[in-house]
């Protein structure tokens, strides 16, 4: 959707993330389940390990791959440097823009609450599916759990979650539309140069409160596509800069979020240490002017900021039950396609909204093939991993009509084909049209099961 064809335009939301799965703002430190002295913290040469040094990490939520239910951890004292693997052995790294798909996939987990013992958490890898973090002689490594894991792994791979005293707020990803140019927003050149930019190249960015200089009601912009990379002035020029510990950096990207100062309904970027002067453009290029009066200033330093605030929730994992086999559940046969199967161990969480994030629908994700959907692909049910794409999204997402044919049973139709359920069908899963039949209302009905 073009940026002039939006219908909501939402202007200064400060929406708290949770650190858990479902997002807070607050800062943890994660401490061993069989050293509760110690917690998840780091050396000066990026090793990570447990240690008797209090170290705070972010949770960002979702992950840096964007998938959702995942987490990505983010050092508090170090901005822009996130916990990921590399070699099995967990680093605390920079995030750099070359190897920036690997890095988010190394530096992406899924939280299993309450796995191994109620109250912690452990962390699988998003690309390792079956490794789970855990610490070793006191070093953090991702390590498969195996079938039967022994005791010494499930305590070694538990972790609580210990809320720290300093409170962050980090917005959903936001565009900034430019007032005086409602078809372009803030965004970069192919020199990663800002300005205001058409559809094709405009960006969206965090805003963290406080800011970088930790200064109370500033804010600093982080980049979407390149966490760690903030917009700062430099030579009085914006610039996207990864995150550097001076305090110089850190007092040029930090500003005044001003609410309605220069145009009702949007707002501007006061300079923290350069006051009066404001994030303007000028020749389409992002500058840092003093203010001047003029409606043309006002116009060109005043930008909608648009979010995108879904809170995404998660049930389960559940297992669905056959209403006419009763003893047979969704899962998966023999060749890893969607059945109903008599002796299946196949359970799924159900998110809310689901993966298109219209309210009211769900999206069904598997609980042993983390990041995999039950999706419609030619009116068969697949569990393909998740993508990216506008067609995935509507196919992975249904309404679950509850005591829709039956009391005590639900229904799931397709969001993008009116009247069509999922039901099995020889026992293969399949999306097919109502046909008012008895049969087909049975195939059509599950029940929820622990």
């Amino acid at each position: 959707m073009s940026i002039a064809g939006r219908k909501e335009w939402i202007t200064f939301i400060m929406l708290i993330i949770t650190v858990l799965s479902e997002g807070s703002g607050n800062h943890r430190r994660l401490l061993s389940y069989n050293f509760p002295s110690f917690n998840i913290g780091f050396n000066a040469d990026g090793l990570v390990s447990i240690t008797t040094t209090e170290e705070s990490f972010r949770i960002v939520s979702p992950g840096l791959m964007g998938i959702p239910l995942t987490v990505s951890f983010e050092s508090v004292r170090y901005p822009g440097r996130y916990l990921r693997h590399r070699g099995y052995i967990l680093h605390l790294d920079t995030f750099t823009e070359g190897n920036h798909l690997l890095f988010k996939k190394d530096a992406t987990f899924y939280p299993r609450h309450g796995r191994y013992f109620g109250g912690y958490t452990t962390y699988e890898s998003y690309n390792f599916p079956g490794y789970f973090v855990r610490h070793q002689n006191y070093v953090l490594r991702i390590s498969a759990s195996g079938n039967n894991p022994t005791e010494l792994f499930k305590k070694d791979a538990s972790f609580l979650e210990s809320e720290d005293n300093t409170v962050i707020t980090r917005t959903s990803p936001a565009e900034f539309v430019s007032a005086n140019f409602p078809t372009m927003a803030i965004g970069f050149t192919t020199l990663n140069l800002p300005q205001i930019a058409s559809e094709s190249l405009t960006e969206r960015f965090r805003v963290v409160s406080p800011g970088l200089n930790s200064q109370c009601d500033t804010v600093s912009l982080e980049s979407e596509k390149f966490p760690g990379y903030y917009l700062r002035h430099r030579g009085f020029l914006i610039h996207l800069d990864a995150f550097e510990e001076q305090s110089v950096f850190f007092n040029d990207a930090s500003f005044w979020m001003r609410e309605g100062i220069l145009k009702q309904g949007y707002v501007s970027f006061e300079s923290y240490n350069y006051p009066n002067r404001y994030i303007r453009h000028q020749g389409y290029r992002l500058k840092l002017h003093p203010y001047d009066g003029s409606t043309l200033f006002k116009a060109d330093a005043s930008f909608m900021q648009h979010s995108d605030l879904i809170s995404i929730r998660r049930e389960g994992p559940y297992r669905f039950s056959s209403k006419n086999f009763a003893q047979h559940t969704i899962g998966m046969d023999n060749s890893g396609l969607p059945h109903i199967v008599g002796s299946g161990d196949d359970m799924f969480y159900i998110v809310r909204p689901g993966l298109t994030g219209k309210e009211g629908t769900v999206s069904l994700a598997s609980a042993s093939f983390p990041g995999h959907y039950l999706r419609h692909k030619n009116l068969l049910i697949h569990l393909d991993p998740f993508e990216e794409t506008a067609v995935y999204k509507p196919d992975a997402t249904f309404y679950l009509r509850e005591d829709h044919f039956f009391k005590g049973y639900f229904s799931l139709e397709s969001t993008n084909l009116s009247k069509h359920f999922l039901r099995h069908q020889g026992y293969r899963l399949k999306l097919h049209g109502y046909d008012d039949s008895d049969l087909f209302r049975l195939d059509a009905s599950f029940k929820f099961e622990l």
